[in-house]
């Protein structure tokens, strides 16, 4: 470590001279991934009470779970796509319908242990796999417990980009089970929100979910009026930091590369292919 990070830790500073707070956060410039997660590694000690997640984004736009944005998908242009603003009531509707199909493939592909996706009652297990592959619009965002993932993705992964972004939240409690006899769910209700660990919901088919260390929060718990309504599934107060990431051409090192194409989007992931046909949704080559 050199003397400026020393510095900066003992004086609970973070770079360009910014005080750590509770606050809302100031848009932190970063220019290489080892300065990165130096910083990070400063938020992990100053939040041992939360496990940190990562979402890297090319825009910086609201932390909104795909069923508050204007569009789906989110970035059509033709309102025959999908306006969600006007026909939100519909989908939301629609969504457990989605629900019902995706528990045929995944149990079609022996998800062991499947019971908590199966719970009519716990809808948020099946939700983090349709909203991961993007199959209809759920109240779930997507995070990730992999730095280094979360920053590939800001960067890209097609076309490689210059400039991203980074938000940092936190979770009291990352879930693996959600079956009820098997939990208290205080610490959500306390917090609002829920965080799930999304390859303890998904077989082993299912690469992306297992490469990606992905993590799904929600609003928590969500009923029909709270699961209609965006200004109350905005995460963006629930960023504990946020970095706009700049690559001149020393971001990535050797030692710690950008994930390619092809480690984030594998070809071969036959959970993906089995879901996109069941619902009708085109398959890529």
């Amino acid at each position: 470590m050199d003397g400026a990070s020393q510095e900066r830790r003992r004086q609970g500073t973070l770079p360009g001279g910014h005080k750590h707070s509770c606050g809302s956060p100031p848009v932190l410039e970063v220019g290489s991934y080892v300065e990165l997660a130096d910083i990070v590694a400063f938020l992990t000690v100053m939040n041992k009470n939360r496990t940190l997640l990562f979402r890297g984004q090319t825009s910086d736009f609201r932390l909104l779970p795909s069923m508050y944005r204007s569009s789906w998908p989110a970035n059509a242009t033709d309102d025959s796509k999908g306006n969600l603003d006007a026909k939100r009531i519909e989908y939301w509707k629609s969504l457990q319908r989605t629900e019902q199909d995706v528990v045929l493939v995944l149990r079609q592909h022996g998800l062991p242990r499947h019971r908590h996706i199966e719970d009519p009652q716990i809808r948020y297990a099946r939700w983090a796999v349709i909203q991961h592959y993007e199959l209809w619009p759920t109240p779930m965002l997507d995070f990730s417990s992999s730095l280094r993932v979360a920053v590939s993705f800001a960067f890209g992964p097609v076309p490689k980009r210059k400039e991203g972004y980074l938000y940092v939240t936190g979770t009291r409690k990352l879930r693996s089970d959600l079956m009820p006899s098997h939990h208290d769910d205080a610490v959500e209700r306390s917090d609002g929100v829920l965080s799930i660990r999304l390859n303890s919901v998904c077989p082993q088919s299912a690469v992306r979910p297992h490469l990606h260390d992905g993590a799904l929060i929600s609003l928590y718990p969500i009923d029909d009026e709270a699961a209609l309504d965006p200004s109350r599934n905005d995460f963006g107060s629930r960023v504990i930091a946020k970095f706009k990431l700049v690559d001149t051409g020393a971001f990535w090192t050797e030692d710690f590369p950008c994930h390619t194409k092809a480690a984030l989007l594998p070809d071969v992931d036959l959970l993906h292919r089995d879901l996109r046909i069941s619902l009708g949704l085109q398959v890529d080559d």
